[in-house]
């Protein structure tokens, strides 16, 4: 019995998966090393934890995002098998949208290598030499396209991917109509077994992107913590950016996470509203053949009772409302979390400047009583005593 020879292909495809996976190690491993060294060197300020919480949220959805690739692929070509009539217009805006995301991290990649080569965390990180000049701009370069490229552009794409993927499951739900319940004969077994497909089709969705669908909510409400930072200590946040360039591409990635977020949100929401639709649409084209349901139609029609969702991590349905929920939740917990940290600090500074108080005022008793004592010496009596004691 001949031993099984694999063939080049499956040699190729084996070995490019473990070459992945051993990039995307060494990528997480830096990124942790990063995220720790910098940790040290943060005060707790507002704008430090929503920094730490960042890089947080990057490293965790890179970590999924490495561990259910292929289950993504998977997705996507699940997709493909749906047989829809989709617009240009659509494609057109999609890529527009892929191009604009892409387009500006790669400007912010720009920016921070002309203005931010002397970071002092950078060169402290990798204790670069003034000397060596061609040697800490690439260093420089691979630290930037790392936290650029590496780790915040896969959210930014992901969200894209999530929004075109219920986009694609939203038509096909609106089309089923059409091509399932035309004529005067519904075959209720064919029209049930279909309901149940798209049923399961969104469960395996939720299980398998739930868990990034957190990630983008915590990242969106980074976003949204940045803004209310920008809003409560605007001073400090311009004199941590470089240049007007650098605050405009700023301004430009909370709008690009901002819309990208509030696009994944609705087109998740629309797929339970367009579920909602169809199933009235069953029960009123099994309506309009008779007047009185058969035991079968009332089968049928229990049957399609279910409700389809996506959530966010199994915690939360995502409906339109959800975005002003994690809008008002961050908004008003930044909010109070700010307030805190400014009473703390108004504390300690009065808790300094009274102990300067004491000690200034122990000072001047000190040279008071001197100086009375002094004025005290020309009346007999004390200076009397002052000869007993000495």
């Amino acid at each position: 019995m001949s031993a099984v020879v694999p063939t080049a292909g499956k040699t190729n495809n084996i070995l490019l998966k473990y070459s992945a996976i051993l990039l995307n190690t060494a990528i997480l491993v830096f990124h942790a090393y990063d995220s720790a060294y910098l940790l040290y060197g943060i005060k707790l300020k507002s704008f430090g934890i929503t920094f730490m919480l960042a890089n947080s949220i990057t490293f965790m959805h890179r970590y999924f995002l490495g561990r259910r690739f292929y289950s993504l692929k998977r997705i996507a070509n699940i997709m493909s098998n749906f047989d829809i009539q989709e617009n240009n217009r659509s494609k057109l805006v999609i890529l527009i949208w892929i191009v604009l995301s892409t387009l500006h991290q790669v400007l912010m990649l720009g920016s921070n290598m002309y203005y931010g080569r002397n970071n002092p965390h950078v060169r402290s990180l990798f204790g670069l030499k003034p000397e060596d000049s061609l040697l800490n701009d690439s260093i420089v370069f691979f630290y930037y396209f790392h936290h650029a490229i590496l780790m915040t552009l896969p959210i930014s794409v992901f969200a894209i991917f999530y929004t075109v993927v219920c986009h694609h499951l939203r038509s096909v739900l609106k089309q089923f109509p059409s091509r399932n319940l035309t004529g005067g004969f519904i075959d209720y077994k064919k029209v049930l077994q279909s309901l149940n497909e798209l049923h399961m089709t969104v469960e395996s969705l939720d299980d398998e992107l739930s868990i990034f669908v957190l990630f983008l909510t915590m990242h969106a409400s980074y976003v949204v913590m940045l803004v209310v930072y920008f809003v409560l200590n605007h001073n400090d946040y311009f004199t941590s950016c470089w240049s007007c360039i650098d605050r405009l591409l700023r301004f430009l990635q909370i709008a690009d996470s901002s819309v990208l977020f509030a696009a994944m949100v609705v087109a998740a929401s629309l797929i339970a509203e367009a579920y909602k639709e169809l199933r009235a649409t069953v029960r009123r084209s099994i309506a309009s053949l008779d007047m009185e349901f058969s035991l079968k139609q009332q089968k049928f029609l229990m049957c399609t009772e279910k409700e389809a969702n996506l959530t966010m991590y199994k915690v939360m349905e995502i409906k339109r409302g959800f975005l002003l929920v994690v809008l008002g939740g961050v908004v008003t917990y930044m909010i109070l979390f700010d307030n805190i940290l400014n009473i703390n600090d108004f504390f300690k500074r009065l808790h300094r400047s009274s102990r300067s108080v004491v000690v200034k005022t122990l000072v001047e008793f000190e040279d008071v009583k001197d100086y009375i004592w002094k004025d005290l010496q020309v009346i007999p009596i004390f200076k009397m005593q002052n000869t007993v004691d000495s």
